[in-house]
């Protein structure tokens, strides 16, 4: 049998300000989740992700723009306290900054982790220069998600040029250095399957990942 969850009810809170608690964070399960700078330097010209909603959701009124430490550490305590939520994951679009978003997505963990003692992941792009992790790490955030989407360079270069022309070796040196910091099982990727990916060089890829500590989270095309 399939049976509906309840909304969650935090999503029933509004801010002092008049912002909707939904439109600042959404339950996933158990986990309390949101894109805190919901636009990106590849959205809307040709470096475009092809499997990405992050303007569409912006575009719908579902979200706002960009959500402030003490917006989430308000929401993530609602969540927690009416809800159940047990942890927090936050990512972020990419900026054009050398850090590419990845400060301010860590500074909204630790203000969440501050007020409702959530653990926290925080996802973003690699940045350019990998001193950028200790602080994050530095924050007392637990785990990142670094998501280089497909292993297969053709596919990547097709869908996300922005990404392909990070480079899949830059993934991996991220990956390796964010280990060190985090530990193994707390560094991720998102790989996803049916983009006409080649599986020997998919599947060789996500091993080299597992044995670096990196957890591959392999999720099928949902267009």
């Amino acid at each position: 049998s399939v049976a509906g969850t309840n909304r969650p009810r935090f999503y029933d809170l509004t801010t002092a300000d008049g912002v909707p608690y939904h439109q600042i964070a959404l339950l996933h399960l158990d986990s309390i989740a949101s894109t805190v700078l919901q636009t990106c330097n590849y959205w809307g010209n040709s470096d475009q992700c092809g499997f990405c909603g992050i303007g569409v959701s912006l575009a719908a009124g579902r979200t706002i723009a960009k959500k402030t430490p003490e917006m989430l550490a308000e929401v993530a305590v609602a969540a927690k306290e009416l809800d159940g939520a047990v942890d927090a994951t936050l990512t972020t679009g990419s900026t054009a900054a050398p850090d590419r978003g990845a400060l301010y997505v860590a500074r909204c963990g630790h203000a969440v982790k501050q007020a409702a003692g959530l653990p926290v992941q925080v996802q973003f792009e690699p940045p350019r220069d990998l001193a950028v992790l200790d602080r994050v790490h530095d924050l007392g955030i637990d785990a990142v998600g670094i998501h280089v989407e497909s292993f297969d360079p053709a596919v990547l270069a097709r869908v996300a040029p922005g990404k392909f022309r990070t480079g899949i070796d830059t993934y991996f040196r991220t990956w390796e250095r964010a280990v060190e910091l985090f530990g193994e099982g707390r560094v991720s990727t998102y790989v996803i399957l049916g983009m006409g990916e080649d599986p020997d060089i998919t599947t060789a890829a996500c091993k080299r990942a597992v044995d670096m500590g990196v957890y591959p989270f392999v999720v099928p095309l949902r267009p």
